[in-house]
């Protein structure tokens, strides 16, 4: 069986005020809600977008 690899316990999201424990298994920086955030900040919605 294949070991899962996870990462290191305790880490909390980096998003200014959260206090979101991350996962062992989640390698972002950010939890599930921030990370949308800030994904849309670096890709906004192509509705949002000038395609003139």
């Amino acid at each position: 069986m294949k070991e899962i690899e996870s990462i290191k316990r305790k880490r909390t999201c980096k998003f200014p005020g959260c206090k979101q424990v991350l996962s062992i298994y989640n390698p972002g920086s950010y939890c599930y809600v921030h990370q949308r955030e800030t994904d849309n900040k670096k890709y906004p919605p192509l509705s949002s977008v000038d395609v003139r």
